[in-house]
C-alpha cells in the first residue's frame, strides 16, 4: 500500500467507491452467509490528475449481481436504488471490461495511476472479479485505503475508524448525498485532501 507521501510521484489518482448487495445483518456479520455475499451493484470512479490539479474523468455504472439479482428491501431503502436500475444494468464482466478500456486510455500515455478508496472496496472488487471469472481492472494498480491511513493516524491501537467519525474529527461538513458510488468516490478526495493538509 502506498502512503500519502507518494502522491506527488503519481500522475492520476482514481478515487473509487462501490455499493453492494446488503441485508439488515450484513455489516454485523460481515456478509458471512455464503448465500448472501457482498456483490457489487454500483461502482463510481473519479480520475484526478495530480499535476494538472483537476478531475479528468467521472464514471458511474450499476452492475447486475448474479447470486442475488433481486435487491432486499433494506438495500433499496439504504441505497435509494430502484430494482429496475439493477434489472437493466450490465453484468460484472461487461462493466469491468468497460472500466479496463477506460483506464487503458491513460495507461497508453504512460501515466502512473493508483486507486484511493475508503475501506475494503478494492478487495471486494477482486472477489467479484474472481467470482464472475472476469479480469479485475485494478489488479496491477497500487492502492491507498484511507480507512487504514486514518485509523493509523488517529486511533493507533483503538481499532476501527469510520468515515463519519473522521469527518467530525477534521471538522468537515457531512455530505448531502451518501451511498451513491460516484458521490462517495468524490467524497474520498475531500477526505484525502484533509489528511494531506495535516502535513503529517
Amino acid at each position: 500500500m502506498k502512503t500519502l507521501q507518494t502522491l506527488t510521484d503519481t500522475d492520476i489518482v482514481i478515487f473509487l467507491d462501490c455499493e453492494y448487495t446488503c441485508w439488515e445483518d450484513s455489516l454485523e456479520t460481515g456478509w458471512a452467509d455464503p448465500n448472501y455475499p457482498e456483490e457489487v451493484i454500483q461502482i463510481g470512479l473519479a480520475l484526478f490528475h495530480v499535476h494538472e490539479n483537476k478531475f479528468i474523468e467521472k464514471y458511474s455504472r450499476y452492475v447486475r449481481p448474479t447470486t442475488n439479482p433481486i435487491l432486499s428491501q433494506y438495500c433499496k431503502n439504504l441505497l435509494q436504488i430502484e430494482q429496475t436500475a439493477i434489472d437493466e444494468a450490465d453484468d460484472c464482466l461487461t462493466v469491468f471490461e468497460e472500466i479496463s478500456n477506460l483506464l487503458n486510455n491513460y495507461n497508453n500515455n504512460n501515466q502512473s495511476m493508483l486507486t484511493c478508496s475508503w475501506g475494503t472496496d478494492r478487495k471486494v472488487l477482486e472477489i467479484n472479479a474472481n467470482k464472475n471469472l472476469c479480469p479485475d481492472p485494478f489488479t496491477s494498480l497500487p492502492s491507498i485505503d484511507l480507512e487504514v491511513v486514518a485509523t493509523d493516524i488517529f486511533c493507533k491501537d483503538n481499532g476501527h475508524l469510520v468515515r463519519e467519525e473522521l469527518r467530525t474529527m477534521l471538522g468537515l461538513p457531512h455530505p448531502k448525498i451518501r451511498h451513491d458510488a460516484l458521490a462517495d468516490a468524490l467524497d474520498v478526495k475531500t477526505l484525502l485532501d484533509a489528511l494531506v493538509d495535516l502535513d503529517l
